[in-house]
């Protein structure tokens, strides 16, 4: 090998040697400023005196990358200096200070005024140092230099950084939180939700979990522990989570279970339909046996019959309101066209046709105007003892709902009901009322009024 060649192998590798002692430097620089962020200066001491070990010379022509966007200059003894600063060894600071500022790189950076600063204080806590007369006998005393009193603490700017990005996710899981609890304020809604277990346990320990998160980020605001503001904050942004995943599942819920008892209540009422169709072709069958029917017996016949033929479209519907309104209809015209068939020839052939003041207060009652089925029936006299019995069943009826219309006060009232009834079971005493043409209620009424 010739000497130029093991001359150019040298360069090489004192080249690569280069290369990795800058690489090991830039990494225990950048640690160190990141210590230096969170107020941890015996790892920034270690970190800056390792940085210088592999470097020594500051420089500021191409900042160094240390975190997100975030680029500085090469001062590790501006840092040394402050962190010694920090832990009130104003000694070692100016020694690491001085050399920051006998190299020039810091004070032409953004931390030259607090090099200075941090100098003139180490400066001024630190008494001059006077050397004694020498004497053969005495030694020098020792040179004691005082610890100052400097009060600091982490970077004011990055505290409240990482305090107002925490109370930006305690903020979130608390809206989180409300609109879960929009999504309950619907008692149905509710209702659902208190059914299924899991659900309840989840919202419970999230509510903890973020109550949780908000003492902990106050804790760390009153110790400005930054790294305490982070765990806090990663604590609220996991509850925001948890609440959204909650109220998602329980929307999921909500619409399971609303169809489920939306169809069960379809399959009742044409259930009922079905039964309701039923007793109405009894009805029409008395009908088209009698021999003459009043004009008010078959306009309700009629009635009875246009809602008959609608019922095989009523049983195909999915439409629960609708066929509640159908339904509706159906038992009340089917109450009134039993009233007009029980006086039909048929029914009671000994009877004679049913009186038209007895149809018309049967239609009045059954239209909820109980005033008008009173007058009616008032005014008119009834001498057939069936067609009387119906009077007085009916006059019963119009009171009993008068009295509980309003808020039961009217004992009177109630009093004129219970010999109404009494009356109509005198008048015919087989007579009950019907289950299809009466409510529960006066059903109820009726028996004990008879019983007392």
């Amino acid at each position: 090998m010739t000497a130029r060649r093991i001359f150019a192998v040298t360069l090489l590798l004192l080249a690569l040697s280069a290369l990795k002692t800058s690489a090991d430097a830039v990494s225990e620089y950048r640690e160190g400023i990141r210590a230096a962020d969170r107020g941890r200066w015996d790892e920034v001491i270690r970190r800056m005196t390792a940085a210088i070990a592999e470097d020594r010379t500051e420089a500021g022509g191409r900042p160094m990358f240390i975190y997100g966007t975030r680029y500085e200059p090469y001062v590790p003894y501006y840092f040394l200096g402050r962190a010694y600063a920090e832990k009130r060894d104003c000694a070692s600071a100016l020694t690491a200070l001085n050399e920051s500022a006998r190299q020039g790189v810091a004070a032409g950076t953004a931390y030259g005024r607090e090099l200075a600063r941090l100098r003139a204080e180490c400066q001024r806590a630190a008494p001059p140092v006077e050397t004694p007369t020498p004497t053969p006998q005495i030694p020098p005393p020792p040179i004691v230099t005082p610890t100052p009193v400097i009060p600091r603490g982490p970077d004011p700017a990055l505290v409240n950084k990482a305090l107002q990005d925490a109370r930006g996710e305690v903020d979130g899981a608390t809206r989180a939180l409300q609109a879960l609890g929009r999504l309950k304020s619907d008692p149905n809604n509710a209702s659902l939700m208190a059914g299924d277990s899991a659900l309840e346990r989840r919202e419970t320990q999230t509510r903890r979990q973020l109550s949780t998160a908000s003492e902990r980020l106050e804790a760390a605001r009153v110790a400005n522990d930054i790294s305490a503001m982070e765990e806090a904050g990663k604590l609220a942004a996991q509850a925001r989570l948890a609440f959204d995943a909650i109220r998602q599942d329980a929307t999921s819920l909500i619409k399971r279970e609303t169809e489920q008892l939306r169809l069960a209540e379809l399959n009742r009422l044409r259930q009922e339909i079905r039964t309701q169709t039923k007793d109405a072709e009894g009805v029409l069958d008395r009908f088209k046996e009698a021999s003459e029917v009043p004009p008010a017996g078959a306009r309700v016949r009629d009635q009875l019959r246009g809602l008959s033929s609608q019922a095989r479209a009523q049983l195909s519907s999915n439409d629960v309101d609708a066929v509640q309104r159908y339904l509706g209809q159906l038992r009340n015209v089917l109450s009134a066209a039993k009233v007009a068939a029980s006086g039909l020839p048929t029914v009671r052939p000994d009877t004679g046709p049913v009186p038209q003041n007895l149809l018309d207060a049967a239609d009045a009652y059954f239209g909820g105007d109980y005033e008008a089925t009173l007058g009616i029936l008032d005014a008119a006299s009834f001498q057939r003892a069936p067609v009387a019995a119906h009077a007085y069943l009916f006059r019963a009826a119009a009171r009993y709902a008068l009295y509980a219309k309003n808020g039961k006060k009217d004992p009177a009232m109630l009093q004129r009901a219970v010999a109404d009834v009494r009356q109509a079971r005198a008048s015919d005493p087989a007579l009950v009322p019907s289950v299809e043409a009466f409510s529960p209620g006066f059903r109820r009424f009726f028996q004990q009024s008879l019983s007392g």
